[in-house]
């Protein structure tokens, strides 16, 4: 009998559409490769990102939630890192492949 190959399991499919449906939002797309530079501000990251800063944080907040982000306190203010720069990784390969999803 054939050996059927472990391609994970259906907990592991669920986070996985978790993370990939985060993703599949171009501004989250946008924050995470400003953050891969380093951390940023809020105010920061609504400007380069171009969103009004309550967007900023809302969609930040989501992002923290499944733990793709990390958030440090300073007095006031909030910065913000990736847990993971790799994540990215996916990205650069689609991009990569020039257009060929569209």
């Amino acid at each position: 009998m054939a050996k059927t190959k472990d391609i994970g399991n259906k907990e592991e499919f669920k986070i996985a559409a978790r993370v990939y449906r985060l993703l599949a939002n171009p501004k989250r797309l946008e924050i995470l490769k400003n953050l891969k530079e380093g951390e940023l501000g809020v105010n920061d990251l609504s400007g380069k990102v171009g969103v009004r800063k309550a967007n900023m944080s809302q969609h930040l907040a989501l992002l923290r939630s499944a733990g793709i982000v990390n958030v440090r306190h300073s007095g006031v203010n909030r910065y913000y890192s990736l847990v993971k720069p790799q994540i990215l990784d996916g990205f650069d390969t689609i991009i990569g492949l020039n257009g060929r999803y569209k």
